[in-house]
């Protein structure tokens, strides 16, 4: 070779062209023109791989259909009495617990009104003393008669409100105060209406000459203040019921 390399024969590129793939394949018999459903690897993939997936979770929920179907009429009425159940323990439950709370509250109230009634009737029948004057009461009944509105009656001006009375005032949406701890209980005031027509001369009416009187509001009448009422000259008893008049009923009222 003298020192020559070798010669190289070319046999054409490594890489077919489109010309030589499809003389390829009309030479094998195979009609392929490049898209994948027409590959057969992937007709092999979805032969042998998708399609028995594909039936097996289709008889899979067949025949999970067929068991709920044919044991669902059965769970129905164990179902539905678990229900009834459920909303009558809820009932029951609810029920008791408003009872409770209506029995707290009206345990309370009952307690409240026993204690009155007791020093109310010492009041009355003398066993505790008293002095011969009345305690401060709201007044302006005949006065504020006529008026369009609360508001514009001097006599009624807004009295103090403490939040923690849970007054129905301020449940309504009217204005509260907060106040320390037994420091808003000096201002409670009674308020006191006394109708003076058809009374007798101590005070008590025991019968009515409506409709003579009484039929509205500005034929209906009212004590001023607790100063003109009957039984104010007689003055404090200190023996006996000192329930006997209009002024000592109210005087043992604004005690309370």
């Amino acid at each position: 070779n003298g020192g020559k390399s070798p010669e190289r024969c070319n046999y054409g590129p490594n890489i077919g062209n489109a010309l030589d793939n499809a003389s390829i394949h009309s030479a094998s018999g195979e009609d392929y023109s490049g898209k994948v459903y027409q590959s057969p690897l992937f007709r092999w993939i979805v032969g042998l791989i998708v399609t028995p997936l594909l039936v097996t979770t289709i008889v899979i929920s067949v025949v999970v259909l067929v068991n709920i179907s044919s044991d669902l009429p059965s769970l129905v009425v164990p179902v539905k009495e678990e229900g009834l159940q459920l909303r009558n323990a809820t009932r029951f439950s609810a029920t008791r617990m408003r009872a409770i709370h209506v029995s707290g509250v009206t345990e309370r109230a009952a307690r409240d009104a026993h204690l009155i009634t007791r020093i109310a009737s010492w009041l009355y029948f003398g066993a505790m003393d008293t002095s011969g004057s009345v305690t401060q009461l709201l007044e302006g009944a005949e006065e504020c008669k006529t008026a369009p509105d609360v508001d514009s009656c001097t006599a009624m001006e807004a009295p103090a409100c403490d939040c923690s009375w849970n007054d129905i005032a301020t449940r309504n949406g009217g204005v509260c105060s907060e106040y320390p701890q037994g420091e808003s209980r000096p201002l409670q005031e009674l308020h006191f209406a006394g109708q003076s027509q058809d009374a007798a001369p101590d005070g008590s009416r025991n019968f009515t000459s409506f409709p003579a009187v009484a039929t509205s509001p500005n034929t209906t009448a009212w004590w001023d203040n607790t100063t003109v009422l009957p039984g104010l000259s007689e003055g404090s008893r200190s023996t006996g019921t000192r329930y006997g008049t209009t002024y000592d009923r109210v005087q043992i009222l604004s005690a309370l």
